[in-house]
């Protein structure tokens, strides 16, 4: 979870005025993937979830850091 906290901070400053960050992992690890999104949005309120409600998956997992509403917004493609 370090080493894609460190490419978050360094890319976010990267994005132009209303560009879009996609952020996704190739682990089923909480750590990396709904506590990364809960520091994105804590660390930069700049940043937001779209839905993405049209694409297939799973929402993302309660109690770990994100509302009911964002865990809504966080797809998640379990084996």
């Amino acid at each position: 979870a370090d080493y894609q906290q460190k490419f978050i901070r360094n890319a976010i400053p990267l994005l132009k005025v209303g560009g879009r960050m996609t952020y996704s992992t190739c682990t089923i690890n909480t750590l990396e993937n709904e506590e990364n999104v809960k520091f994105i949005l804590k660390e930069f309120p700049c940043m937001r979830l779209e839905s993405l409600s049209h694409l297939p998956g799973l929402p993302g997992l309660p109690d770990k850091g994100l509302t009911e509403e964002e865990c809504q917004m966080v797809i998640r493609f379990d084996p």
